[in-house]
């Protein structure tokens, strides 16, 4: 249309696109096993922050071993899971999960990672004698410890393991060996016991702790004092 200017005018139609909700809550979560909670799924709509926003479990490998409680937001295992005999797809306690956001008639998604952690347990436990003990953990979670005894030889075997060094400060030598330690795996308690000197040598780390008794714990397998997990 053309006004007695020479002006002409025209009619202009801008379409505003509806964004989807955006997740805020993260894709990797981990789990301690023998618990069910995950986490609390959350996400924003960036064109209606007062939209509700509705999630729901849309796939994935591992889809069967979750729930989802759409009011709280909460994420959970069906069951809990146990560390030692994973479930999941891949059998390496990674759990590969697809979850949704839907809001204003427009759905995002996002695939979370769930780890389950494994938990010391004390499936076995072991104490020397105060004299001389060779003490020989299982396949299993094993706590072990020493008895205060000169010599002591202590083997987890498999499994996550803590080694109990005890220091009995009566005067007398305490000396001990773990034989098998497995670094991020196991764990040594010293029992308040402060170590003074230590060195590595050929995959061996030599403790030896604060005080006149001059006792001593020999850990093979730890290559350097940095291997070690002290509890």
């Amino acid at each position: 249309m053309t006004d007695g200017f020479g002006y002409s005018q025209a009619s202009v139609s801008v379409a505003v696109e509806n964004d989807g909700p955006v997740f805020a809550s993260g894709t990797a979560f981990a789990v301690e096993e023998n618990t069910v909670f995950v986490g609390l799924l959350e996400a924003s709509d960036p064109d209606d922050p007062d939209s509700g926003i509705a999630f729901a479990i849309s796939g994935g490998r591992d889809e069967a071993f979750f729930k989802l409680d759409p009011s709280s937001r909460e994420l959970s295992f069906a069951a809990a899971p146990d560390w030692e005999t994973p479930q999941d797809d891949g059998g390496d306690n990674v759990y590969d999960l697809q979850v949704s956001a839907t809001s204003n008639g427009q759905t995002v998604f996002a695939d979370l990672r769930i780890t389950v952690e494994n938990v010391f347990e004390r499936d076995t436990v072991q104490t020397g004698s105060g004299g001389t003990d060779v003490l020989v953990g299982g396949e299993t979670e094993d706590e072990i410890s020493t008895g205060g005894g000169f010599g002591d030889v202590a083997v987890g075997g498999g499994g996550m393991d803590v080694f109990i060094f005890e220091n009995a400060a009566d005067g007398a030598t305490q000396m001990a060996t773990v034989a098998d330690y497995e670094p991020g795996v196991d764990a040594i308690d010293l029992q308040g016991t402060e170590v003074g000197f230590h060195f590595s040598w050929n995959g061996s780390t030599y403790l030896y702790m604060n005080g006149t008794d001059y006792d001593a714990l020999t850990v093979n397998g730890a290559a350097s004092l940095a291997e070690i997990t002290f509890l």
